[in-house]
């Protein structure tokens, strides 16, 4: 849920108005807006899974 939040608020959102209105790119902008954000926020996720899931074989190893 926290991933889903920091997506949909931090990424997508933060993506879509800086193409559809700052960069002045319309609709266009928004929805290549919103796939960036997404890319860029499922990549930080899995390096984050990633690096947790280490973490507990470190710990259990």
């Amino acid at each position: 849920m926290f991933q889903t939040i920091i997506r949909e608020t931090g990424f997508t959102i933060t993506f879509a108005v800086l193409f559809a209105v700052v960069l002045n790119y319309g609709v266009w902008g928004a929805w290549m807006g919103i796939v960036l954000g997404e890319i860029v926020s499922n990549n930080l996720t899995m390096l984050w899974a990633d690096y947790l899931v280490k973490k507990l074989i470190d710990i259990s190893g």
